[in-house]
């Protein structure tokens, strides 16, 4: 896994590149580090974040819209039990 580069040029200041294996392997990690059961909550309660909170609540409102704007999801069909017929 190779250090995250910073680039100001760039659309992403950080960026990183990272191995199938290395990302599962930290995405477990990540994910064992959740602590809280609701992200849109516990973001605005860290301090380092704090300046972020417009921009997240930007994010939530457009992608709300554009899910307002699809077709809702069709429900899945009902499993047909296969049952063996008794002779």
């Amino acid at each position: 896994m190779e250090r995250p580069t910073s680039d100001e040029s760039r659309d992403y200041r950080w960026r990183m590149s990272i191995g199938k294996a290395d990302w599962v392997q930290l995405a477990a990690r990540l994910a064992e580090a959740v602590d809280y059961s609701n992200f849109k909550n516990a973001v605005h309660d860290q301090p380092d974040q704090l300046n972020k909170g417009r921009a997240y609540l930007s994010i939530w409102r457009a992608m709300h819209e554009v899910q307002l704007a699809e077709e809702p999801p069709k429900p899945p069909k009902a499993k047909r039990s296969k049952r063996r017929r008794r002779k």
